[in-house]
């Protein structure tokens, strides 16, 4: 379980910054995510290492006779080495001087007790330390007893000075599958989301859905500690009711937690395309709490794909997310039930070519339905295979098809570019998505009645 991290402490490189920085009367200590992951058995991406007895002028000092280095904002006193990919700070004490997250004075106590150094991290998972020199544990707070129990909980009440940890609490908890801590619950409820960057917040989000394995966990903790306030286009879902026979799952808030929880099946580690298909299932029931009524049939919320358009857009960029991914999901949100709809065409490829055409990528709509329809257990992804082969035969699984016909053939007709050619264009396109022509003689000759 731990081998890993001394595995690590042995490496060459590594080890010979252990040895001197320990020659030295200095000592190291891996710390946080890394012995987390050790414990987790979870792949160890970004090792941080801990340095007591020594001044971060120092430390750099001694670090930049045999390596780059840099520093991560000099005034947190971290220092990344290049080479071997590691960052090494000095123990320090934060306190709190304004409202903004970033709004602390940074004092270096590089004679600090580990176990102080300790309680200003977040979570108690965050807070293990492993001694390279003698391969133990030092776990001050009860971290390897929480991660057992599968429990997130803050270190200490130093939690409340940085309100991001809120965020990191959701995506932590969707990313290892764990149950928040009630008293972590009370502390998060009683901090406000307005002095945190949009930048920062989207930061959240992004590992929520790149690395959430139960999604739903981080939903839940931001409905318990009210903070969903801040996103009303997702609190507005709560008691939004379904159809029960539809939706056995309950309200439209409890079909996106379970939606979100398939996600990480459809994942396939292209970031834009999961950023894409994450945000678009977030995003794709939007439009219900403003369609939803109820009468003596049942309960109906027609056209709440349209509907959900205009709120996506609002979520989106009030988060900041980049317009490529907007534009990418925007299209997703009101064409996510097409699927269903195309396959009960007359002509299936006619459908799935102005499907195409609309949405630009096939593929990720695709992985959005398999989210969408999880509660179909007996046609689940039959609708899908069926639209991705045919798609992926017709060459537009991942991109809009090609108009055939181009201007440079109606020139050859002798004619001139004016709003009659671009009208003969878009009707020589609209045709071939309908499956009039497939080829450039085709094309020529539908369009030459036209002329």
């Amino acid at each position: 379980m731990l081998q890993d991290l001394t595995d690590l402490a042995s490496g060459d490189e590594l080890e010979k910054v252990l040895s001197t920085l320990h020659s030295i009367g200095a000592k190291c200590y891996f710390v946080g995510g890394c012995v987390r992951d050790a414990i987790l058995d979870e792949p160890i991406t970004d090792i941080d290492i801990e340095v007591f007895n020594i001044d971060s002028n120092m430390l750099a000092s001694i670090l930049a006779r045999d390596h780059v280095v840099d520093y991560v904002g000099k005034s947190f006193g971290v220092i990344k080495i290049h080479d071997i990919a590691v960052d090494i700070s000095v123990p320090r004490v934060e306190e709190k001087i304004g409202e903004s997250h970033r709004s602390f004075s940074i004092v270096e106590k590089s004679d600090m007790d580990i176990t102080r150094a300790a309680s200003r991290r977040d979570f108690t998972m965050n807070a293990m330390y492993f001694d390279p020199l003698s391969n133990q544990v030092i776990d001050g707070f009860g971290g390897m007893k929480d991660i057992e129990a599968k429990i997130l909980r803050h270190t200490s009440e130093k939690f409340a000075e940085d309100p991001l940890r809120v965020f990191r609490a959701m995506q932590f908890a969707a990313r290892f599958d764990l149950a928040v801590a009630d008293e972590t619950v009370k502390i998060s409820s009683e901090l406000s989301c307005d002095s945190i960057s949009p930048e920062r917040i989207l930061g959240e989000w992004k590992k929520f859905l790149l690395l959430g394995k139960t999604p739903s966990r981080g939903l839940r903790f931001l409905r318990a500690c009210g903070w969903l306030k801040y996103f009303p286009e997702i609190n507005n879902l709560i008691g939004c009711e379904q159809d029960p026979i539809r939706h056995p799952e309950g309200d439209v808030f409890e079909h996106i937690c379970v939606a979100m929880d398939y996600f990480p099946r459809v994942r396939n580690g292209d970031v834009f395309g999961d950023m894409v298909v994450g945000f678009a299932l977030l995003c794709h029931d939007f439009g219900k709490p403003a369609s939803t009524f109820r009468d003596e049939i049942g309960i109906h919320s027609y056209h709440h794909e349209e509907y959900g358009v205009a709120p996506a857009k609002v979520f989106l960029e009030r988060m900041r997310v980049p317009n490529q991914v907007i534009e990418q999901v925007l299209p997703l949100v009101k064409y996510h039930m097409s699927i269903r709809d195309v396959v009960k065409t007359d002509d299936l490829d006619s459908g799935i070519r102005i499907l195409a055409n609309r949405i630009g990528r096939l593929d990720l709509l695709l992985r959005l339905s398999l989210c969408d329809t999880f509660h179909r257990t007996k046609t689940h992804g039959a609708n899908e295979a069926l639209v991705q082969g045919r798609a992926k035969a017709l060459g537009i699984l991942s991109c809009k098809p090609r108009p055939i016909l181009l201007g440079r053939h109606l020139i050859g007709f002798g004619l001139a570019p004016d709003k009659k050619f671009k009208e003969l264009l878009n009707l020589a396109f609209e045709a071939q998505l309908k499956g009039k022509f497939s080829d450039e003689p085709g094309a020529i000759s539908f369009i030459r009645d036209f002329i």
